[in-house]
């Protein structure tokens, strides 16, 4: 083998390896960011029930209704989309191509705006339908409409 076959060689498995390292890194961020959420979703519940007293098991049933019903949206604006430019980004800053991948992040930001915006609107006006007849949850499912 020549010296710069082995060179080229050397270069790709670099190359490699940085992306799997960039991959593996985001992936823990992904999930640390995911079990700190849960932690704190679950630690938010003891002040919650304390405050809203003997009303905690009508309102922690709205609440999961209502979630429920966030959650699907939430599900359809995001589709994955996140995820999918993340390892596009972390692939084109691995082989240098920072350009591309500004161009990348910025397009998944104004994709990410877009599904938002409308799964937002949907949710916003299909909350009395989806209420189902339930007066309380419509303004709960309204308040969900901004996040």
């Amino acid at each position: 083998m020549t010296n710069i076959h082995k060179q080229s060689e050397d270069s790709y498995v670099q190359k490699t390896e940085s992306i799997e390292n960039q991959l593996v890194s985001g992936s823990v961020w992904l999930t640390f960011g995911n079990f700190f959420s849960r932690i704190l979703g679950a630690l938010y519940i003891i002040p919650w029930t304390i405050i809203i007293g003997r009303y905690s098991t009508e309102a922690n049933g709205l609440f999961n209704m209502g979630y429920s019903i966030y959650a699907l949206f939430l599900m359809i604006a995001t589709a994955g989309i996140p995820t999918a430019i993340s390892n596009l980004v972390a692939h084109y800053n691995a082989i240098n191509e920072a350009q591309t991948s500004m161009k990348l992040f910025w397009q998944g930001l104004k994709i990410a705006l877009l599904t938002g915006l409308a799964s937002a609107l949907i949710l916003g006006l299909s909350a009395p339908i989806l209420a189902a007849g339930h007066r309380f949850l419509t303004p709960v499912l309204w308040s969900l409409v901004p996040s």
